[in-house]
C-alpha cells in the first residue's frame, strides 16, 4: 500500500505540472523534514515528539517545537544552535492519568515559529501561555489565552502569529479556535465541530482551519464558508476511517496542501483543490507515519510569503 501510494504521487505530480517544497513534523520516527511534491526527502533531524516548525528567512535554520521546548537547528550542519525548554509548574489545572493537582509537571510545547531577528514564538501547553522570546530564552511578550480545559497535552495546539499581528490559537480538547490581538485581548473564538489542530490567516480576514472534522474555510465573521470533513476525504482516498488533518497552508496555486494524522495505509500529505472538491495528489511516505505540521517552501528550500496566501474557492 505505501509503495502504490508513492508511485501514484509521482504520476501524480506530472498530472498537476505544479512543484513545491515543504517543511512537516512527523511522530512515528520523531522527525521535522524537507520534501518535494515528489516525496523525495532532501533533509531530516530527529526530534522528541515534534509540533511545530518554522524556517528562517534565509533559509539557514530551522526551528521545531519539541515535547517540553524548542530547538533551532543549523540546516547545514543539523547541529543544535539553541534551545528553550519549558517550566516545570505546581498543577493546578484538572486531574488526569498525566498530572494529579499539586504534582510537579513539566509544562510542553506544541508551537515554533521565527516572527524576526531573535524573534520567536513559543508556548506552554497545560497553562495556554503563548510567549514571545529571544535565542537566549528572555521572554520579550507574553499572554495566558482562556481556555475551558486545563490538561497538560491535547488542548492548547499549534498556535500561530498571523501577518495581521494577531494570534490564533486552536484549542483541540474543547473544539475552540480563538484569535487574540497584538496585545493578548480575546477577538473572537469560533466553535469547531470537533477538535481544532491548525489554523492559517488567509487574505481578505478569512482563516483555513485543520483538525479532526478535516478542513473548513471561515470567512472574516467565523462563519463556514467551504469544508471538507474527514469521513470526505477518507472516502476519497478508500479509507474506512475518518481522516485526522493536522497542519494545513495555502499554495501557491491556491490549491491546500496538507499534512494527515494518520497510520500505515494512508497517505502522509494530501493536494486539495476546494473549488472541484477533489484530492490532486496525494504523497506518502513508507518510513514515516502521523504528521502533524506543515510549511510551504519555495524551490531554494525558503519560506513561501504567506501574506497573501488564498484559496480557490
Amino acid at each position: 500500500m505505501k509503495i502504490f501510494a508513492f508511485i501514484f504521487a509521482i504520476f501524480a505530480s506530472l498530472s498537476t505540472g505544479f512543484a513545491y517544497k515543504y517543511l512537516f513534523t512527523e511522530h512515528s520516527q520523531g522527525v521535522a523534514a524537507i520534501a518535494d511534491a515528489d516525496g523525495k526527502i532532501y533533509w531530516a533531524v530527529s526530534v522528541p515528539h515534534p509540533q511545530s516548525a518554522d524556517i528562517s528567512k534565509d533559509g539557514t535554520k530551522v526551528f521545531v517545537s519539541y515535547l517540553n521546548g524548542a530547538i533551532m537547528f543549523d540546516k547545514a550542519t543539523k547541529s543544535e544552535l539553541w534551545r528553550y525548554e519549558c517550566p516545570s509548574v505546581i498543577w493546578r489545572g484538572s486531574d488526569t492519568d498525566a498530572a494529579k493537582r499539586g504534582d510537579i509537571v513539566r509544562l510542553q510545547n506544541p508551537v515554533a515559529q521565527i516572527l524576526g531577528e531573535d524573534l520567536f514564538l513559543v508556548g506552554n501547553e497545560g497553562v495556554s501561555k503563548l510567549l514571545e522570546i529571544n535565542s537566549k530564552s528572555e521572554t520579550k511578550k507574553e499572554f495566558e489565552a482562556a481556555s475551558k480545559k486545563k490538561v497538560p497535552h491535547g488542548e492548547f495546539r499549534l498556535a500561530c502569529k498571523t501577518f495581521e499581528g494577531t494570534y490564533l490559537i486552536p484549542f483541540l480538547s474543547s473544539s475552540v479556535l480563538s484569535e487574540y490581538s497584538a496585545d493578548g485581548k480575546l477577538l473572537r473564538s469560533i466553535k469547531t465541530p470537533s477538535g481544532v489542530v491548525s489554523a492559517q490567516r488567509l487574505k481578505d480576514s478569512k482563516t483555513l482551519a485543520a483538525g479532526l472534522f478535516g478542513l473548513i474555510i471561515y470567512d472574516g465573521d467565523g462563519k463556514e464558508v467551504w469544508s471538507m470533513k474527514s469521513d470526505q476525504i477518507a472516502k476519497l482516498l478508500g479509507q474506512k476511517n475518518p481522516v485526522v488533518i493536522c497542519g494545513a497552508k495555502a499554495l501557491p496555486n491556491r490549491n491546500i496542501l496538507c499534512a494527515t494524522y494518520s497510520a500505515e495505509g494512508c497517505p502522509d500529505v494530501l493536494e486539495i483543490n476546494a473549488k472541484s472538491g477533489k484530492i490532486v495528489k496525494s504523497i506518502d511516505f513508507p518510513s514515516y507515519s502521523h504528521f502533524s505540521a506543515i510549511k510551504i517552501l519555495d524551490d531554494n528550500q525558503k519560506p513561501a510569503d504567506e501574506s497573501s496566501a488564498d484559496i480557490d474557492l
